[in-house]
Order: structure tokens, then C-alpha cells, then sequence
């Protein structure tokens, strides 16, 4: 890891201490403990009327993402997660040399 990394790992654990973690579960794994970042309500139109559309944004540490879910990203793409009491599906997952960014759509959105 480089300088600036340990930085951004260093200054995440601080975030989530005051913040709050919250866990993150895909397909039944291990809980992780993410920052649940920007949530996304909206409605748009689809097939003669409006389908509400929700998302949810999880920033888990590499680390600790690597501890829990070992399968290649895209083995964890469309799979079922619960966060905040809620069951959304695996949209799409970004990692960076510090962070995984999990991006969680809800279940009914289609594929």
C-alpha cells in the first residue's frame, strides 16, 4: 500500500467511528461493515406508468471486503444484500486501492 492509501484507510476508520457502520450482507455471506453513503429515491416511467426506483451506495474497506467476500466481483453482480433492514440487489461494485464502493438497487428494478 502506498502512503496516500493508508491515509484514506486511517482517515475511513475514523469516519466510520463517527458516522457508524452499518453492516452490509450479500447472499448470505459474512457482514461487512460499510458507510452507507447516498440513498436515491426517485420514480420514472415505464411501460404506461411509474415505477419507483430506489438505490443505496456502500463503501466498505478493501480490507475488510477482501476478509469477507474472496470471489471475484462480479461473482457477488444481481446476488440479494441487506442493508438497513432492507433487501436490495448487487448493482454494481467498484474497487479502488482503499475502498470498495457497492452499489445496491432495489430488487423489483429489472435486469
Amino acid at each position: 500500500m502506498s502512503i496516500l492509501t493508508d491515509f484514506a484507510a486511517a482517515q475511513f476508520q475514523q469516519a466510520r467511528t463517527v458516522i457508524g457502520g452499518e453492516d452490509l450482507v450479500i447472499d448470505g455471506g459474512a457482514a461487512v461493515s460499510a458507510i452507507l453513503a447516498e440513498a436515491d429515491n426517485s420514480r420514472e416511467f415505464n411501460g404506461g406508468g411509474f415505477d419507483r426506483d430506489q438505490s443505496l451506495s456502500a463503501v466498505v474497506s478493501i480490507a475488510d471486503w477482501q476478509a469477507a467476500y474472496a470471489s471475484a466481483d462480479k461473482a457477488y453482480l444481481g446476488k440479494d444484500a441487506t442493508a438497513r433492514g432492507r433487501v436490495w440487489r448487487v448493482g454494481a461494485i467498484r474497487s479502488g486501492q482503499a475502498f470498495v464502493t457497492v452499489s445496491l438497487e432495489s430488487p423489483r428494478k429489472a435486469k
